[in-house]
């Protein structure tokens, strides 16, 4: 359940939210039990795999380096959430593994990295902007 506290008039309201399906949503207001009916259905993001960044020694020796010639290529957010910090500028050359852009998703900061080495063609987010999974946020380019 998500809990938030709000102020309403000068009243106070303790609210869990619980189940939600559609547009169905079990609400708990102050202890009172409620089943609220939205007017449109609401979608509820999958819950993102968190994978650890740190990499064997003798693993890291047998990834290879990224060798494509594509003029550009996106660097995209593996899961939805809010961008905290953009780390480059356009026209900035990374490395593989550098850090592009710092997101913050289930109260987690996430950071994203270059893939390979290259020069930050564009930047397509701006810190502050929510964005979603699978969204480009940086192209880099050879």
């Amino acid at each position: 359940m998500k809990k938030i506290d709000l102020t309403i008039n000068g009243n106070k309201y303790s609210v869990e939210i619980g189940n939600i399906d559609g547009n169905q949503i079990e609400v708990n207001v102050n202890g009172t039990f409620y089943n609220v009916e939205l007017s449109k259905d609401i979608e509820i993001p999958k819950t993102p795999t968190l994978v650890s960044t740190v990499v064997n020694k003798a693993v890291k020796e047998t990834i290879p380096e990224q060798t494509t010639n594509v003029a550009t290529r996106p660097i995209n957010s593996p899961l939805p959430g809010v961008v905290l910090n953009v780390l480059v500028k356009e026209g900035d050359t990374v490395q593989r593994g550098q850090n592009l852009v710092i997101i913050e998703a289930m109260k987690m900061e996430n950071e994203i990295k270059a893939d390979g080495p290259g020069i930050v063609k564009r930047i397509l987010v701006h810190k502050g902007d929510t964005i979603s999974e699978g969204q480009t946020l940086v192209e880099i380019g050879g």
